[in-house]
């Protein structure tokens, strides 16, 4: 090994080395070459220094373990690794996609995790981050946790508007007693109520005292004749919800029952069933129409009828009888001035007392069948 000086600063280094330990500065072969021969120029020009025998050993190691450590240190900052980058943004994707998945029955929070994770998951695809699996595990559950919530909050709403648009639970809400305020009354509307008060107390006191109230026709206890009719107050409902109140006129007649009936029934449609033991067949005629009401919105007219026994029970309706084509009552629309007519078969007791009920899902009326 021989020494040569650094093409930088000067300095004695040696030829082995690859870059000077004193300025940096990286020795190519060329430079080797050119700083030997400036080397060989500068010992023939000035006397070599002679090195005692007994110190040449020590100089010669002290010089190896100096250019060693020098090129060892440069190789290593040459061939020191990249740093790894870390998967971090994978994991998190893969974790809040379970986070969505848990969260379904919340849709809400569902969709808030479900968006997070997809971000996370397609920022570390796009950019090429470490951790892909990772990443695609918590797209393909956050898209999943996403479509769930989306279709159980559609289910919910389409629930609420059906309960909504159904005229019994519509009924409900308005028949909510609710606490009005009112203004106290005056002396003189006092005055004029204690007056009507007396004038009412006086004609009671006129009639007969054994006299009984008159139940409102069309009740249970005070049903419609058979071929009378009666006239009701009703209401009906558009696609749109607005409640149309209606008048309405109704008669049942020309009951046939027993053997009479099951044999109307069978030239009707031979298909038709005989009533189960102790039961007979009652057919009878129902003509109704739409008073009041609207020109524009129809009246659905039901074909609805429960038959209630002498005991008070309603009584099965275990059979169904079909009659010719336009003979049977209901299921039609009429309008204002429009009327539906037909027939109704009904299973009751035999020789039994029963009433029929009539309802259009607003309005019950009972109706005798004798």
């Amino acid at each position: 090994m021989t020494l040569m000086n650094c093409p930088s600063c000067g300095k004695e280094i040696s030829d082995r080395a690859v870059q000077c330990p004193n300025c940096g500065q990286l020795i190519s072969h060329e430079t080797h070459e050119v700083v030997n021969e400036q080397k060989a120029d500068d010992t023939q020009a000035e006397p070599k220094t002679e090195i005692p025998t007994h110190m040449q050993d020590a100089y010669t190691q002290n010089t190896y373990t100096h250019d060693m450590y020098t090129q060892n240190t440069q190789t290593e900052s040459y061939n020191e690794p990249p740093q790894k980058q870390s998967a971090g943004l994978s994991i998190a994707s893969m974790v809040i996609g379970i986070i969505a998945l848990i969260c379904i029955c919340f849709p809400y929070v569902g969709i808030v995790f479900a968006i997070i994770g997809l971000v996370l998951g397609i920022i570390v695809l796009v950019k090429h981050k470490p951790g892909k699996g990772f990443a695609i595990a918590g797209v393909v559950m956050s898209a999943l946790s996403l479509i769930v919530c989306i279709l159980a909050l559609i289910g919910v709403a389409s629930l609420n508007s059906s309960i909504n648009g159904n005229p019994l639970y519509s009924n409900l809400q308005e028949d909510t007693p609710v606490e009005e305020i009112t203004e106290e009354p005056t002396e003189e509307v006092t005055e004029e109520a204690t007056k009507e008060d007396n004038k009412e107390s006086s004609e009671e006191t006129t009639k007969e005292t054994g006299a009984e109230e008159t139940t409102e026709l069309g009740k249970r206890s005070n049903p419609v004749p058979l071929g009378e009719t009666i006239t009701f107050s009703t209401n009906y409902y558009t696609d749109a919800e607005d409640k149309i109140p209606a008048s309405v006129s109704m008669v049942l007649s020309n009951v046939i029952r027993g053997d009479d009936a099951y044999n109307f029934l069978m030239e009707a449609n031979q298909f038709n069933e005989a009533a189960p033991e102790g039961y007979e067949w009652i057919i009878f005629d129902v003509s109704l129409k739409l008073d009041e009401g609207s020109v524009d919105d129809p009246y659905r007219v039901s074909n609805t009828f429960n038959v209630i026994d002498s005991s008070g029970s309603e009584v099965t309706q275990s059979g169904y009888a079909s009659f010719a084509n336009g003979e049977e009552f209901g299921w039609v629309d009429i309008y204002e001035g429009g009327k539906a007519t037909g027939k109704t078969a009904v299973i009751a007791p035999v020789g039994d007392t029963s009433l029929v009920e009539f309802s259009d899902w607003n309005t019950n009326i009972f109706f005798a069948l004798e």
